[in-house]
């Protein structure tokens, strides 16, 4: 015989409690990092599709980023499916050519330079 939702046991209110716990871990959604948590972190690049579920998490980790201060570059593509830089298309394409630029213009400082803060290699005022 069903239950009506919301009066299973205890435990097993417990279980599904348990299991939702992981979701609200910053390192599985950062949207529930405080400032603290993202202040003095290196650079980062946010690609967000459009038509992503994802979307607004995306959208809101930027915000969250770049208020805690750090080194952020968002672009979002407003008709791009989700994992659309595995498709051949305009969007994917410049998307690509966002992140090797990202990579080559936060990599090569530390690549390049002699004078590295290691305590922060992507810092670049010295």
């Amino acid at each position: 015989m069903d239950r009506p939702q919301g009066t299973g046991t205890a435990a097993e209110r417990q279980d599904v409690e348990q299991q939702t716990q992981p979701a609200r871990d910053i390192y599985v959604s950062p949207v529930y990092a405080t400032r603290e948590d993202l202040e003095g972190l290196p650079p980062a690049l946010i690609i967000v599709a459009g038509k992503d579920s994802l979307r607004e998490e995306g959208l809101r980790h930027c915000e969250l980023l770049k208020a805690a201060g750090a080194v952020t570059e968002c672009y979002e593509y407003p008709d791009a499916p989700h994992g659309f830089t595995y498709q051949r298309s305009p969007d994917a394409r410049d998307a690509l050519d966002k992140m090797a630029a990202f990579l080559k213009k936060y990599l090569m400082v530390r690549a390049s330079s002699s004078s590295v803060n290691e305590e922060e290699p992507w810092n670049t005022k010295r």
